[in-house]
């Protein structure tokens, strides 16, 4: 529960600090940083729901599908090696692009099997593991290739 709790903050902090740094963002950047705060706002929804325990079952698979379908995305909003601010981007994510793309892809399996857990109307705990799954890829993500501003 607790690991969930933090899942959950963390995603609320890097929510409330995507508005002010998209500020001035253009083309690809601009696309990333709108797929990451999609994949917070859904990641909050989520946690929200969890936290609460009143999360809908509808509600929580579409979430978890708008994730991994971004999830699915992001190596290829990513081809283009674009760090000029405001990006977060760190330029190793080109220098360990197959790495980078394997936690996406992990990203994007957990957020599958949350839809699928969700769906199926799996209980409380079985969604609180894989929504930890799914927020523990965002933190490896965020902790190797995201400048913290």
């Amino acid at each position: 529960m607790r690991a969930t709790i933090a899942s959950g903050v963390a995603v609320a902090v890097l929510a409330a600090t995507a508005a002010i740094a998209h500020e001035g963002a253009t083309g690809a950047v601009k696309v990333r940083m709108d797929s990451m705060k999609a994949i917070a706002d859904d990641m909050k929804l989520i946690g929200r729901g969890l936290r609460g325990g009143d999360l809908d079952p509808a509600a929580g698979r579409d979430a978890a599908e708008r994730v991994a379908r971004h999830a699915g995305m992001m190596p290829m909003q990513f081809e283009e090696a674009t760090v000029e601010p405001p990006s977060e981007a760190r330029p190793v994510i080109w220098e360990e692009f197959d790495r980078f793309a394997a936690i996406a892809g992990e990203l994007e399996t957990a957020a599958l099997a949350f839809a699928e857990q969700a769906a199926g109307g799996a209980d409380s705990d079985v969604l609180q593991a894989t929504f930890r799954d799914m927020g523990g890829t965002c933190s490896a993500c965020h902790e190797d290739y995201r400048i913290e501003k």
